[in-house]
């Protein structure tokens, strides 16, 4: 029960950690932040656009993990079909590439 208490406090205390990103910047997501099918985890992209002001998608219901999800950056990847795409998320989930 500690143990998992500690996981849950490391992640909320990794989600808070806001960081700065501007296009270009090669990011990934953060350990155990991942909430989206794609990208996979060490998957890099590609910051394409900030948003000061997030917004969110207004189809997702109460009943979804994405329900008022503040989605602020525009990130571009490689997909599974070798195309390049680009699809909004959270920031707060990401991090600039170690390397």
């Amino acid at each position: 029960m500690e143990e998992m208490r500690d996981t849950l406090k490391k992640c909320y205390d990794r989600l808070l950690e806001k960081q700065s990103f501007k296009p270009g910047d090669i990011v990934q997501w953060k350990d155990r932040l991942k909430n989206r099918r794609w990208p996979a985890y060490n998957q890099l992209c590609v910051v394409l656009d900030v948003f000061e002001r997030p917004f969110f998608d207004e189809k997702e219901s109460p009943s979804t993990p994405y329900f008022r999800e503040p989605l602020d950056i525009l990130l571009g990847f490689i997909d599974s079909e070798d195309y390049f795409v680009g699809f909004h998320f959270d920031s707060r989930r990401f991090e600039l590439c170690k390397g």
